[in-house]
């Protein structure tokens, strides 16, 4: 048993009272109990209480049972200490404040398969002269006009005719200063003649869409010069590396 008090709408209607001795309390509506409170002070409803009634803090100790499912897309401003086990799975497409200079990167040419340059002679921009067959290519479709392309290229030959002392890297015709550049290349084995060199290329005012990146290994005078590409060093020292040698483009967008 319980005492009751019970706002009735039965003939003139009012509040009723019915007491015992039990020392528990319904709240009724028409004889139906939508409140309880039992001698401890813990209540029970029958109903619901709406978010917007719930203010100021509510200590965790009055709080019992599993809370049910709510709709979170109004919390704000909750401490990470107070957020613990495992977080499930979210879309992280909204996610702002997280950036990275790299818009896209990609190899656009690898290659250990031993190449001869030929003696065919060609000249790329200004005095850079090359065999033709020395090339080594790419292409690369660039996401946006306001980027910059960094170009991290590895070139490895042995001359066979001749010595090599530039190397060049250009995008597209590479037939104006913005498009070419080229580097001083003497570090090579001097008994074999052998290159392995890495350089770094970087072209801005490019257009978006694809740009063919090239690289090859010449000179700055008429003198002709042949080479093989990916030579396998081990056919021409005793190191003892019996791996072929590679060339490759890797090229990234930056913004």
């Amino acid at each position: 048993m319980t005492c009751k008090i019970n706002a009735s709408t039965t003939g003139s209607g009012g509040l009723l009272l019915e007491s015992d001795s039990s020392g528990a309390l319904d709240l009724q509506s028409n004889g139906v109990t939508k409140v309880s409170f039992d001698t401890s002070g813990n209540m029970t409803t029958q109903g619901t209480i709406p978010a917007g009634a719930l203010t100021g803090n509510v200590s965790s100790s009055l709080l019992s049972g599993n809370l049910p499912a709510l709709n979170a897309s109004s919390l704000t401003n909750i401490p990470a200490a107070n957020i613990t086990g495992t977080l499930p799975a979210i879309d992280g497409s909204s996610l702002t404040g997280i950036s990275t200079p790299i818009t896209k990167s990609e190899i656009i040419y690898y290659s250990t398969s031993p190449t001869n340059s030929g003696s065919s002679m060609v000249t790329t921009f200004q005095d850079f002269r090359h065999p033709s067959g020395g090339v080594i290519s790419g292409t690369f479709n660039k996401q946006s006009a306001s980027t910059t392309l960094i170009a991290h290229i590895h070139y490895c030959c042995r001359e066979t005719g001749g010595n090599i002392h530039t190397f060049g890297m250009w995008a597209d015709a590479g037939n104006t200063t913005a498009l070419f550049q080229a580097t001083h290349l003497d570090p090579y084995h001097q008994s074999q003649n052998q290159v392995n060199h890495s350089f770094i290329a970087r072209w801005t005012g490019l257009g978006a869409g694809n740009h063919t990146i090239k690289a090859a290994a010449g000179r700055g005078d008429n003198t002709n010069h042949t080479y093989q590409i990916n030579f396998n060093e081990n056919s021409f020292d005793s190191l003892g590396i019996n791996t072929p040698g590679y060339s490759m483009i890797y090229v990234m967008e930056i913004e």
